[in-house]
């Protein structure tokens, strides 16, 4: 790439227009953050309002950025990081064989999504509120199913890390380091889907805790009403599908990533995380009628660890086997 992008104009025509549009009274209207900018509780609206400023200020020093990164595109083109990067090693050919829009991982979601939007749409008409709210409800057969899947995905990037079978392109230990970082993250993750078992093993909430923490519960994302959670939504948004489609159309992305070791979904995949990251109150009642307090951010989550069980799963392709070995 020799010259900016062209798309960097409108892009930053748009972050400053978002930077300027969005209000509390406009996502209300459109659905995104309309339970925490009307929630009953005044924690969790006060931090939602904070959280639009933040959203609007971060939209502008977003299109600062890209008008910066405009000005300086040639010098940064020459820099020794640039050439570095791209010096990177091109994608195994195991995973440039799974690098399609309609891969296993693609039809995996698609269908997960389909079995989950049926369950919504379809199961309000035949199944009793008890048996619809059973299925989603603490403990219950999602929240258990997710936390599974957390640990598993723990345990399956901490086994690529520790395989001494695995070795990267340049020999580094650095994409080990990151498979570490990444069971550690899902078992974080898992601990706090659960609560760290607390109504498992039937602990109580610490007074202290309990006045902050806006469910009541020994965990840690829910201490800024629900601040993290929708951190957590556009994170796995950006990183799931904006990252991976910006690979796809400027190989320097993918390369870092490589360069890095950081997992970065195949195209399928990514449109797989595009599908999850779909699914919430103002879009799923958008298509079928609304079910009082039914709680679509659970069948999110549970999509959303699928997705990152897949995501560490398709990463294995990137390593070599240690020669006249099999992985």
């Amino acid at each position: 790439m020799t010259r900016p992008p062209l798309w960097f104009l409108p892009l930053i025509g748009i972050c400053l227009w978002l930077g300027l549009y969005i209000s509390p009274e406009r996502l209300i209207e459109l659905g995104p953050l309309r339970n925490s900018l009307t929630s009953d509780i005044e924690s969790v609206k006060r931090i939602a309002f904070l959280e639009v400023s933040i959203l609007r200020g971060l939209s502008i020093a977003f299109a600062v950025f890209l008008a910066l990164l405009w000005a300086f595109w040639q010098p940064l083109q020459g820099s020794h990081f640039v050439a570095y990067i791209q010096a990177t090693p091109p994608a195994s050919p195991a995973f440039q064989a799974i690098d399609h829009p309609f891969n296993r991982a693609f039809w995996i979601l698609f269908l997960s999504v389909a079995a989950c939007l049926a369950y919504v749409g379809i199961g309000q008409l035949y199944l009793s509120d008890e048996a619809m709210f059973a299925f989603i409800a603490e403990d219950g057969i999602v929240e258990a199913g997710s936390a599974i899947l957390l640990l598993f995905s723990s345990a399956y990037a901490l086994k690529l890390a520790l395989d001494s079978r695995i070795i990267d392109t340049d020999n580094t230990v650095l994409p080990k380091i990151v498979l570490i970082l990444f069971a550690l993250l899902f078992f974080l993750m898992a601990g706090e889907e659960i609560s760290w078992g607390q109504r498992i093993f039937g602990l109580e909430t610490p007074a202290a805790l309990k006045e902050i923490n806006v469910q009541g519960e020994i965990n840690f994302h829910n201490l800024l009403g629900y601040f993290f959670d929708h951190i957590f939504i556009a994170s796995i948004f950006a990183y799931g599908f904006v990252l991976p489609l910006l690979a796809r159309f400027y190989p320097f992305f993918a390369q870092a990533a490589r360069r890095f070791g950081i997992p970065l979904a195949s195209i399928g995949l990514a449109w797989g995380f595009f599908m999850v990251s779909s699914i919430h109150d103002w879009t799923v009642f958008r298509l079928f009628p609304e079910i009082p307090e039914f709680a679509n951010a659970e069948l999110r989550e549970l999509l959303t660890d699928i997705a990152l069980l897949l995501l560490i799963h398709e990463h294995r392709l990137h390593f070599k086997p240690v020669e006249n070995e099999e992985f």
